[in-house]
């Protein structure tokens, strides 16, 4: 039989656990899913986009739903890439595509940095650097910079 100590001892040790995983920080699965993002890069026009999180830091960027003039295409859909550097703080990145006018493109690299907030939400700064220069190099300059909100997408 257990004793009263070794029984008051589980009772505790279950507490404790039970306790610290509702503390705890934000597992990285609370971000794996859809969201939809709209990017403000200064002065300029509000651009959108989607991109899927999914598991062992793997994403895709994806278009808009509908059709949307200021949208960003994936240039290499499968390609995005996330981390989580903290609880929760995140960082997604990989290949895009701007529409310039009618008939032009600029490619590059997005990077969006953020913070997860209530679990539906992230917020954070927004980084384009153009396709001839690499966002890992010391001394890169993104050409456009500005913030981004995004929110999941349920259903």
């Amino acid at each position: 039989m257990i004793s009263m100590r070794a029984k008051a001892a589980l009772v505790l040790v279950v507490l404790t656990l039970a306790i610290g995983l509702q503390a705890g920080p934000a597992r990285s699965s609370d971000v794996i899913g859809n969201w939809k993002a709209e990017i403000s890069f200064g002065s300029g026009p509000v651009r959108s986009l989607r991109f899927e999180l999914r598991s062992s830091g793997k994403g895709v960027f994806l278009p808009p739903l509908g059709p949307e003039p200021n949208q960003i295409l994936p240039t290499d859909p499968g390609s995005a890439q996330w981390s989580q550097s903290d609880g929760q703080s995140f960082r997604i990145s990989g290949p895009v595509q701007f529409p310039l006018g009618n008939i032009a493109i600029e490619r590059g690299t997005l990077i969006l940095e953020g913070k997860l907030k209530g679990g539906n939400t992230i917020t954070g700064k927004a980084s384009f650097f153009p396709a001839d220069q690499n966002p890992a190099t010391a001394g890169a300059k993104p050409s456009k910079a500005g913030t981004f909100k995004a929110t999941r997408i349920t259903g």
